[in-house]
């Protein structure tokens, strides 16, 4: 699985949309390398006599210093040690990151095809060593082999349990409709003065304004209703929303922006809603013998691949979970 097979299958909503894929795919590449160094066998250079090559983890490692300055120069990394707590980056990404920033600011950067002719030869050579040992003895320790078991454990959960609604919902109805959809909520004056819990109690709330209405129009129609709120990568707070219904109705969506819109301060005109136009919607057919929709095995595929990011970024607070929780009707 890959951030390319999460916009082929069109998930992009789940990252909160195509404007942080280069971002992703970025935190994606430096974990994927931190992997590849702290293999065994793994190292910088092959030597034979005095000639250096470059092994693949190298060229992937250069891969990644050429990815973060183009994204640095374009404005689109983060500064991933200096990050607010809530927003959860891989912690092998972090270690690497902080690890190669060192390094650049020590040496710069070097032609990795050309170190046989870079005066600091032996140094640079010496310094990447370190670094796979590093690497290597990081990988080990309890606090990276927590973090990957805590986000292995976080997708198998949930898919267990999205396997487990389904299923029940496809003994009661042969066929259902599931409508994918996705929200931002939006900030008008200035919010960030406000306490995040604050913020982000309206946030749930708006989000449950949101699904009274859905059950309001929709009434007998529901079966189930699955939710999660996460932050982009720049700060904002998107909805995910997968509703499961009646497989011969069109779901009815709340029209009165009012409705889902909360003012922090009327002086300053401070606001935050939940804003109706979606930024994904999509309904499809989930059926229990798979004549012409998905079946529940086509379902699993699906739902894993929107948790794939969870992976190497999510966003958790007091208040927020990278779960998603569901009401069933």
């Amino acid at each position: 699985m890959s951030f390319e097979q999460l916009a082929q299958m069109n998930n992009m909503d789940v990252i909160g949309n195509h404007q942080n894929i280069l971002t992703m795919r970025w935190l994606e590449q430096l974990s994927e390398t931190s992997r590849q160094m702290s293999l065994k066998s793994s190292k910088p250079f092959q030597l034979r006599g005095e000639v250096l090559t470059p092994t693949p983890a190298l060229i992937e490692l250069d891969r990644v210093f050429k990815m973060t300055n183009d994204l640095f120069s374009n404005g689109y990394a983060l500064q991933l040690d200096i990050l607010p707590n809530e927003l959860v980056i891989a912690k092998e990404a972090l270690f690497l990151f902080v690890k190669t920033e060192q390094i650049k600011q020590q040496y710069g950067w070097f032609d990795i095809l050309n170190i046989n002719q870079h005066p600091d030869k032996e140094p640079i050579n010496s310094t990447l060593k370190q670094l796979w040992n590093e690497v290597r003895g990081y990988s080990a320790s309890s606090e990276a082999e927590n973090d990957v078991k805590k986000r292995k454990q976080l997708n198998s959960s949930q898919t267990r349990e999205n396997s487990r609604i389904v299923s029940q919902l496809l003994t009661r109805h042969t066929n259902l409709n599931l409508t994918k959809l996705s929200f931002f909520f939006t900030s008008t004056g200035n919010i960030e003065h406000l306490q995040l819990k604050e913020i982000e109690k309206e946030v749930i709330r708006l989000k449950s304004n949101l699904i009274n209405e859905l059950q309001q129009l929709n009434q007998d129609k529901l079966l189930c209703i699955q939710w999660r709120i996460q932050r982009s990568l720049n700060g904002q707070y998107y909805l995910n929303m997968l509703v499961y219904h009646d497989e011969r109705y069109l779901l009815q969506q709340p029209q009165d922006q009012n409705l889902l819109s909360h003012t922090f301060d009327k002086d300053n005109q401070s606001t935050i809603q939940l804003y109706l136009s979606p930024i994904f919607n999509r309904t499809f057919k989930v059926e229990r013998d798979n004549f012409q929709g998905t079946n529940l095995a086509e379902w699993k595929v699906i739902f894993n691949n929107m948790l794939y990011p969870l992976r190497y970024y999510y966003y958790q607070s007091k208040v927020i979970s990278p779960r998603f929780e569901y009401t069933m009707y």
